[in-house]
């Protein structure tokens, strides 16, 4: 087919230009939408990722108003001409392509279905990239990547309570080229597709590609996350899951065995227990909302950054500030001025479960019942010297084991030093070692692989 003149390929688009009369003919990829978590989950618009005949990407998008207008003809997979668009300097983080450029989508676009035929366009192109890469990318948000693996586990949590709306987790292992092995979460929304898709998926012998993912760490260890525009892919006919497949020899049988998946549905009549890795693990996820989590763990040190109390106003509790020679509470709904102080507990923490730790901060009212009494008792019973250290009676609650409540909060996803405030202690009573050794015992067992399993693990 001649090119005419009015043609161009995703690497002559420039900014500068006006696309009024001028088509380009691309592969849409992925779309996914892109939502306003701070404002009830509201939709913004749609994302694109397109692919050209010289095998050049770029992200394009468009405003939620003409979801309508376009959405028939922008079916993944298709080849689409588009003219009459805007291009515009892409976004500085989340880059799902390296072009350097954005392709926009208005109103006066037009959209046309194109025969398969006539441009050889690639079905598939995916940015994968090796364990070494992703360790190097930990934490980065400037482009996302891809990675490839075979399933080699898969654990799914189904947390329910009477406070909270079911939230979903499934975490998985995978096996990258080269056979080392990766974790990757994914969570509410992200893991219900996972599921679907994982159900209809006959071959014992899955091979997973995930899009669109960023790289975390936590207490060392590099995981996977799912983005907001994740796509999931089994088994697909792609040349890279062929290629990937003959790398780790994957024809035939199951080479590798395949870990019992651990399938936990927990329906507790008033509160939900989660592990501290639970916490983290949300705080790093995209999907960002306030959230109860209920944690059993033990105090094994006091941290004295911030000291162990602080004067608050009598009326309202709030921390007061110093104007002058008076006390002001900064509580606009209080406004007492000048404020009667009073000291109250503020004690931060580090607790830890068997497995990981994290900062917890206790207020007054259950520091009050840890310790025994009052931080005003504390004060009027001790000179000006004896305040300056830490008393034995908060000494004293190191090593204690309590059911710590911890409302997640919006402020908890964007502060850089990470401090859980405890809402309640719903109990106050220490575990007993013997407790800890059973749920020990319960958890490998439950957790226990078949070498012999080749069956595809249930979901």
């Amino acid at each position: 087919m001649a090119i005419t003149k009015s043609y161009v390929t995703l690497d002559q688009l420039d900014r500068k230009r006006a696309y009024r009369n001028i088509h380009t003919t691309v592969r849409l990829l992925h779309k996914w939408e892109y939502i306003n978590f701070k404002k009830d989950n509201e939709l913004l618009g749609m994302n694109l990722l397109l692919l050209d005949e010289n095998n050049n990407t770029i992200q394009g998008t468009m405003h939620h108003s003409l979801l309508s207008k376009f959405g028939n003809t922008l079916c993944e997979g298709n080849l689409i001409e588009i003219s009459n668009f805007i291009v515009q300097d892409c976004n500085k983080s989340y880059k799902v392509s390296d072009h350097k450029f954005m392709l926009r989508i208005t109103e006066t676009t037009k959209i046309h279905s194109v025969e398969q035929q006539i441009y050889q366009i690639p079905k598939e192109n995916f940015c994968f990239q090796s364990y070494d890469a992703f360790v190097k990318s930990v934490d980065m948000t400037i482009d996302l990547f891809d990675a490839i693996g075979y399933i080699k586990h898969i654990e799914k949590t189904d947390v329910r309570s009477k406070a909270t709306h079911a939230l979903r987790r499934v975490t998985l292992t995978l096996m990258l080229e080269g056979g080392i092995e990766i974790p990757a979460t994914l969570w509410a929304e992200q893991a219900e597709q996972f599921e679907d898709k994982y159900r209809a998926v006959e071959n014992n012998n899955i091979v997973l590609i995930m899009t669109s993912i960023l790289v975390k760490i936590y207490q060392g260890a590099i995981y996977l996350s799912a983005s907001s525009s994740t796509k999931f892919y089994f088994n697909q006919d792609f040349a890279s899951v062929v290629a990937f497949r003959q790398s780790l020899k994957f024809y035939g049988e199951c080479n590798v065995n395949l870990g019992r998946m651990a399938v936990q549905d927990k329906r507790l009549g008033e509160e939900e227990h989660h592990s501290i890795n639970d916490i983290w693990d949300f705080v790093s996820s995209d999907d960002q909302h306030e959230r109860k989590f209920v944690c059993k763990a033990t105090i094994t040190e006091i941290v004295l950054r911030n000291d162990w109390n602080y004067i608050s106003c009598s009326s309202c509790s709030k921390k007061l500030e110093k104007k002058a020679s008076s006390l002001i509470c900064v509580n606009k709904k209080c406004g007492k001025s000048p404020a009667v102080g009073v000291l109250r507990f503020r004690i931060e923490v580090i607790v830890e479960d068997r497995h990981d730790s994290a900062n917890f901060v206790i207020f007054d009212k259950d520091a009050t019942k840890l310790t025994g009494t009052t931080a005003e008792s504390i004060k009027n019973n001790s000179d000006e010297e004896g305040m300056e250290g830490l008393p034995t009676c908060v000494k004293s609650i190191i090593g204690s084991t309590h059911l710590f409540e911890i409302h997640v909060k919006d402020y908890d996803f964007k502060s850089t030093y990470k401090s859980f405030t405890v809402s309640e202690i719903l109990n106050q009573s220490k575990a007993s070692s013997e407790e800890v050794n059973n749920n020990s015992k319960r958890e490998a067992s439950f957790e226990d692989t078949n070498n012999d399993q080749r069956k595809k693990p249930r979901i």
